[in-house]
């Protein structure tokens, strides 16, 4: 987001200790530079709530023109700071905890707090999601520029409050009609489909489909070309699992699993894999790419056509002639970082050394 109102995407960052990092971008649009983080100041001190594990989202909480913040932080309040500095020059004097009625507005362990207009009556709520991934909604009962919350409520699906167990959602336009639909799996391994004014399970053969074995990681390409985004899960053994969509309206259909081949075995992304499909070598085919649990990065190339993939050969991903490796807890997207048409890759790392999180960026050549 644009944190000093100059044209240019910065970026900002809650650690485990309670700080939140602003990083300014130096460069430009197309060719982001970020300067040396520097934390956010609260009364011209280091802003750091009691417990850590801030989580900010930046809002414009009065509707006075300037960035706001509210902050998550470990033991389930939201803070908000009010900008009293200017859009370009963000100041905070104090945080103060949000309240319903005359107590501190508290959901779960590690709230992670989202503004949104929920119920799409012009004002301001709040959505909540804690530690467990319970998601509690507070509707704004004031105005948009001065919100007034009242009591939390789960947000439900069919009934059920949501709380997924496994954390693993992905967005993506599985029926190819323009409108993303959120996917995630629930407390009984299936995966559910969020999406217009009803929700589903995607289903294989007419039936639920479940998981049942292990870790995996759930992520979604466009395999084919009929638009639609297909369902790649990588499982806790390296394999890989293809579903493609056969979604029409809000009927949830896939086809039945298969597993990816290398050559003439299964393809093997590590352990747990997270996939992505991109062209790597820019020849003019998908080809895959994987980082796995341990934070290796692998990249299997397609042999084959296009439309009908095929791999023979796990590669080892490079930076500068050595091994991409992340580490545990990293994570790797793929994005166009510096608007060159290249598919870059940002590879966010715990470094063994002193347990602190780095955000990588490798870009195309």
């Amino acid at each position: 987001m644009d944190w000093n109102s100059d044209g240019k995407k910065d970026l900002l960052v809650g650690d485990t200790d309670g700080y939140i990092w602003i990083f300014l971008n130096t460069g430009t649009g197309a060719h982001p530079v970020l300067a040396r983080g520097q934390k956010l100041q609260v009364n011209g001190k280091d802003f750091k709530p009691e417990g850590g594990r801030a989580k900010p989202w930046v809002v414009d909480w009065n509707n006075d023109g300037k960035k706001d913040l509210i902050c998550g932080v470990e033991d389930g309040t939201v803070l908000l700071l009010l900008n009293t500095g200017s859009a370009r020059a963000p100041a905070f004097a104090k945080a103060t905890p949000l309240k319903i009625g005359n107590k501190n507005l508290k959901v779960g362990m590690r709230v992670c707090p989202v503004v949104w207009d929920w119920n799409k009556d012009g004002k301001k709520d709040l959505l909540c999601a804690d530690e467990d991934g319970k998601v509690t909604y507070f509707e704004n009962a004031g105005t948009d520029a001065g919100p007034v919350f009242e009591k939390g409520v789960p947000v439900q699906s069919r009934g059920w409050p949501i709380s997924p167990p496994t954390g693993i959602s992905a967005k993506a336009d599985i029926t190819g009609d323009g409108n993303p639909k959120l996917l995630y799996v629930g407390r009984e391994g299936n995966i559910e489909v969020y999406g217009g004014q009803k929700t589903g399970l995607i289903e294989v053969d007419g039936q639920a489909f479940k998981l049942t074995r292990g870790k995996f990681k759930m992520s979604t390409a466009l395999w084919n070309d009929d638009k639609k985004a297909d369902l790649l899960l990588g499982q806790d053994d390296g394999r890989v699992l293809l579903l493609i969509s056969r979604c029409v309206d809000e009927k949830w259909a896939f086809e039945k699993p298969v597993v990816l081949q290398d050559g003439h075995q299964p393809l093997n992304g590590g352990r747990c894999p997270f996939v992505s499909v991109m062209d790597w070598n820019k020849d003019g085919k998908k080809d895959v790419v994987c980082y796995d649990a341990d934070g290796q990065v692998y990249w299997f190339e397609n042999k084959g056509s296009d439309a009908a993939p095929v791999f023979n050969g796990r590669q080892v991903a490079q930076a500068d002639f050595s091994p991409i490796h992340g580490g545990y807890r990293s994570h790797l997207t793929v994005a166009d970082w510096n608007n060159d048409g290249k598919q870059d890759l940002l590879y966010g790392v715990t470094s063994d050394d002193d347990n602190k999180g780095y955000l990588y960026v490798f870009l195309a050549e």
